[in-house]
């Protein structure tokens, strides 16, 4: 898979291995597996280099990786999403 020229971004597909859930002024700190849409595994206990979203979210499983100059696999993003508590019209 490393024949992608360093920079080029590509879709990967993230299985959690690490970390924890943000709270009410922490950010996540999940740490990912990256493999590639062909099955192949490309990284482990990777961490995204785009900021995270404060609060309490659900771990990725997809995001965007590129190669650096020297080889190393690096996280872009990961696709987290945020959780939200629904509140009925009498809580608000």
């Amino acid at each position: 898979m490393n024949n992608i020229q360093p920079g080029i971004l590509f879709a990967v597909i993230l299985e959690k291995d690490g970390g924890e859930d943000g709270g009410g002024n922490t950010s996540a700190s999940w740490t990912y597996t990256a493999t590639s849409i062909s099955g192949e595994t490309l990284g482990r206990e990777l961490s995204p280099q785009s900021p995270r979203t404060i609060g309490k979210c659900s771990p990725a499983t997809e995001g965007q990786a590129y190669y650096s100059a020297n080889g190393e696999l690096v996280l872009s993003v990961a696709f987290e999403r945020r959780r939200c508590v629904v509140l009925n019209r009498g809580q608000l």
